[in-house]
């Protein structure tokens, strides 16, 4: 046998190793997405997609909840509209006796959101029911992280090698995050996944321009804007690197402006079909916006801003409800919400929030791997750079620079670290660009593959308590509770195992259970917890307390005590 030959046996030797590791990858991510999907009891937004989602397919309702877009709430309740036989719609009952003209002004006020307290009423009526149908629309949308990690495999194997793939796809598939928020019915793991394969699409068109790619690259950057309004960071960069391809194709110019042009309006299309194009077309000048309602007024009485404006009789490109979520959204943020981060309380944010978060939420073998990619690329010199000096990095690169800046930006929220989701897979991706110019043998990609290994390690560790996990060097789990709140400690997902725990310890009575995100709208029927406990009432000589509440005020007399118990990652039981 030749030498040429045994290379080449050699080679798809590496290959189909590679692809059984993959497929490893894949079997134990989509396990702990069923395993965590299965578990966790109904978060604190899940409460709010939930019942959204079935007022969209009951009732064609896209207002509810318009800060994000109908998609993924729709995706996520398509199994209980089909399997839920009579499904109910709550009314909310404390409005019952207003008149029709005043819920629809209370409706409409951007400080009215009713279906968070609609959902928990669901819930409280319905509460095997609504846990059953949730699980299965959670394995819905749990697909999306498995589609991220197949993405980050494909693209990063083009680029850089199937190695280079199999380390992005592993370091995003074995995430504790990915994996705790990727298997609940909320946006920021699929906009993430959908992001990442929008720019892989585009990527494609602009190494190599077809009708076909045009069409592929419109319909994903459109159905990733679907997902989450993140993913309008995605357009302008699009159109620069669009241009860039124009002016590069001077023989096929005018072909590349229409593949555009078409890819534009399959985009557009592909956004407003959710929506029903309501609203599509309509004079910007007479689109009225929820933050300009005085409170007490109706919808009608609401003037429009823009009717004096030049534009003002431009059509509107996509659907009214569309603009106006986007409108409440930034209400929301200029508004600010009350933050917690290296403890410190505050009532908004810091532009470093989302930094920090990443800094104690990522496990250890991740920054290990990124900063060892991170140094050899810097050390490399001019020649080997360019081989990863491509369209594919320079797009992702940037979408991650804008990722970061665009978050330090919008610091109006310092308690919901999972919206720097969306630059994880790009981050991953970029980590795996070192293999692309270093052999096996190196030590950066020694420490590389070691930081991912060590991922692994990690992931597995914190089974099946993902959405608490906080890195060593931050305190790990246990000490989570000190750096961040809310969603990174507890958001609701152990309510089910501090009832089994509750249920094993009779000698733990009374008991009163402190936990906002979890308990508080809830009775201790409705949770079907045991007797002689109860739910934010007098102390009692046992008390369960959340970590997301220990750092707020009702925590305050039990932060620095020593728990007698831990309940998973996420409560701590205290004797008074």
């Amino acid at each position: 046998m030749s030498e040429q030959s045994r290379h080449t046996e050699q080679r798809t030797r590496n290959c189909d190793w590679l692809k059984l590791l993959l497929i490893a990858v894949c079997v134990v991510q989509i396990t702990f997405l069923v395993v965590s999907a299965y578990r966790s009891s109904p978060v604190r937004d899940e409460f709010g997609h939930f019942y959204a989602g079935l007022q969209y397919w009951k009732h064609r309702d896209i207002e509810t909840f318009n800060v994000n877009p109908p998609l993924i709430r729709a995706i996520g309740t398509l199994p209980a509209y089909l399997l839920w036989n009579d499904v109910p719609i709550i009314d909310s009952e404390r409005r019952t006796g207003v008149g029709e003209q005043e819920r629809t002004s209370a409706d409409h006020v951007a400080r009215g959101r009713f279906e968070f307290d609609d959902g928990h009423q669901l819930f409280a009526r319905y509460p095997e029911e609504f846990q059953r149908h949730l699980f299965l629309g959670r394995l819905l949308v749990g697909s999306f992280a498995v589609m991220g990690t197949l993405t980050l495999f494909y693209w990063g194997s083009i680029c850089f090698g199937k190695p280079g793939g199999l380390l992005a796809a592993t370091l995003w598939a074995f995430q504790p995050e990915i994996i705790a928020h990727g298997s609940l019915i909320t946006n920021d793991v699929p906009v993430a996944a959908s992001m990442l394969i929008a720019c892989f699409l585009f990527a494609a068109w602009c190494r190599t321009p077809t009708w076909a790619r045009s069409i592929a690259g419109g319909f994903s950057l459109g159905f990733a804007t679907l997902c989450k309004f993140t993913a309008l960071l995605l357009w302008p960069f699009f159109l620069v690197f669009a241009i860039y391809v124009v002016v590069g194709n001077r023989h096929g110019r005018s072909t590349v402006i229409l593949q555009s042009l078409l890819a534009v309006a399959v985009s557009l299309g592909t956004i407003a079909v959710p929506y029903r194009f309501e609203g599509v077309g309509k004079p910007i000048g007479e689109v009225c916006f929820l933050t300009d309602q005085p409170i007490g007024t109706t919808w009608e009485q609401t003037p429009p801003r823009y009717r004096e404006r030049w534009f003002a009789n431009l059509p509107m490109p996509v659907p009214q409800e569309f603009v106006v979520g986007m409108d409440r959204q930034q209400y929301d943020f200029e508004t600010g919400l009350g933050g917690y981060a290296a403890g410190t309380l505050s009532g908004t944010g810091w532009w470093w929030f989302y930094l920090y978060a990443m800094l104690v939420k990522l496990p250890t073998g991740t920054w290990l791997a990124m900063t060892a990619s991170a140094v050899c690329i810097y050390m490399q010199s001019n020649r080997k750079l360019a081989v990863i000096a491509k369209i594919d990095v320079a797009l992702v690169g940037v979408i991650a620079f804008a990722m970061l800046q665009i978050t330090a930006y919008k610091s109006g929220f310092a308690q919901q670290h999972r919206y720097i989701f969306p630059f994880y897979p790009f981050a991953f991706f970029l980590t795996a660009s070192a293999l692309r110019i270093v052999d096996w043998t190196s030590w950066y990609a020694k420490l590389t593959w070691t930081g991912a290994g060590l991922t692994v390690v990690a992931c597995i560790g914190a089974t099946p308590h993902w959405l608490g996990f906080f890195n060593l060097p931050s305190g790990g789990s246990r000490d989570g509770y000190k750096h961040l709140f809310n969603d990174a400690t507890d958001w609701g997902q152990d309510c089910y195992l501090v009832r089994q725990w509750l249920e094993q310890h009779p000698e733990i009575r009374p008991v009163n259970i402190v936990s906002i995100n979890g308990f508080n709208s809830q009775t201790p029927e409705s949770m079907g917890l045991p007797d002689h406990v109860t739910i934010s009432q007098d102390a009692q000589r046992w008390t369960v307390m959340s970590k997301h509440d220990l750092v707020g005020a009702k925590g305050i007399q039990y932060i620095h005590r020593e728990p007698t118990y831990e309940i998973g990652v996420s409560h701590f039981v205290y004797e008074n």
